[in-house]
This record gives structure tokens, sequence and C-alpha cells, in this order.
């Protein structure tokens, strides 16, 4: 605790100006201040932006193959007919020494999520890439770790050795279409929603019938 007692010599010493005593007691010295965490959430990858479309993702990623559906890199695939997925070998990623193997999830044909499979490089390297850039994780479980923003999801599975972001507006809309999926009430891609998917002008409806005289 600060010592408030002093003698009426230290009050006359210290309230004059170029007196000092020495000792005088010292104020405390002020806290240091803490350095907020700057997020850097992904928003992407390689610059490109959530919600790129699939022909220009392509067109900027020449290198990126086609993943035939329901092939397993290791985070669970989920397939047609709105899920799309792009592979790209022997990526750098900023952060990390070896090379990755990239997975990149379209929703709708819409760029959605990457997923970093990190193979060689080590799990405390990985750890501290996503502590710097994401802050601490919302739970404890070091295997699982997660985070979760308004704009984006992140999560790791260290035990497989990955560790992906999403967009969080296409999820919510991939992850309703899951619901469905699991609860049997998806029948089917509607002609509107393949439209979308395709990026096509759907088709202009039928003319009305004439009424009957």
């Amino acid at each position: 605790m600060k010592r408030v007692i002093v003698s009426v010599c230290a009050v006359v010493f210290t309230l004059i100006p170029g007196v000092v005593r020495a000792d005088a007691p010292l104020a405390d010295a002020p806290a240091a201040a803490v350095k907020p965490v700057v997020i850097e959430e992904f928003t992407g990858y390689a610059g490109i932006p959530w919600g790129t479309r699939w022909e220009e993702v392509k067109k900027r990623l020449p290198k990126a193959v086609d993943i035939p559906d329901g092939k397993n890199l290791g985070a669970t695939p989920l397939g047609l007919p709105f899920v799309h997925r792009l592979e790209l070998e022997q990526q750098q990623f900023p952060g990390l020494k070896e090379p990755v193997t990239v997975e990149l999830r379209f929703w709708k044909k819409k760029l959605w999520g990457v997923i970093v499979y990190f193979g060689n490089n080590k799990d405390e390297d990985v750890t501290a890439l996503l502590l710097k850039r994401l802050g601490p994780q919302d739970g404890t479980d070091a295997t699982y770790p997660s985070w979760k923003t308004d704009k984006t999801q992140t999560s790791a599975d260290m035990r497989v050795r990955w560790f992906g972001a999403t967009d969080t507006p296409l999820s919510l809309q991939a992850q309703a279409w899951f619901a469905l999926l699991l609860t049997g009430q998806f029948t089917g891609a509607s002609q509107a929603e393949m439209d979308e998917v395709e990026n096509r002008t759907p088709a202009p409806a039928p003319p009305a019938a004439p009424a009957a005289k």
C-alpha cells in the first residue's frame, strides 16, 4: 500500500520545485500498459477473399486440382451438389517452415473455407502461429482448439494434423443445409439453387395462361 503518512518536512521539500529529499517516498510506478492482441483473422487464401467464385479462384491458382467427391484428405468432407473442393500440394504457408497441403472448400462455388494439412511441421510452431494470429483460443482443449468470431470460425485437429478456417456467413448457410441433409428433409437441389451454384441467370418464368373468357 502506498505510504500516506509523511513528515511535515517531507511535504515541504516535495512542494518546492527543484528540491528533492533523498529519503522522500517515491511515487508508485505506473503499471505497464497491456498490449492488446491484434487479431489477424483468416479472410481467404493467398490474397483471395471469402466469397470469390470457383472459376476466379482456379484462374488465380492454376496449380489447384479438383478433389473428387467423397475423397477424404483428413478433415471430414462434405459433398455435392453444393460443396466443391480444390487441392494445392507443396504450399508454403506464412509462419510454418515445412510445406503443407491446402484444401479449399466452396459453398455454392463461393470460396468458403481453407484447410491446411501441416504435415511435418512441429505442433508447437502451428500452435504459435494460431495464437499469434487469433489470440487465446475459446476453450482449453489443446488437441481441438477453436476460435469463433462474427466473421470467421477457425478450428484445428492436432491429432489428424490440420487446421482450418471458414467464412461465418457462408458456414451458417452450409450448416442449415447439412441439418436438412441429416434429417432427411433435403430431397434435391432446386433449379434456382443450381442456377446460384453455376452463377446462371434464372430462366424467365413462363407466361401466364390467358384468362378464360
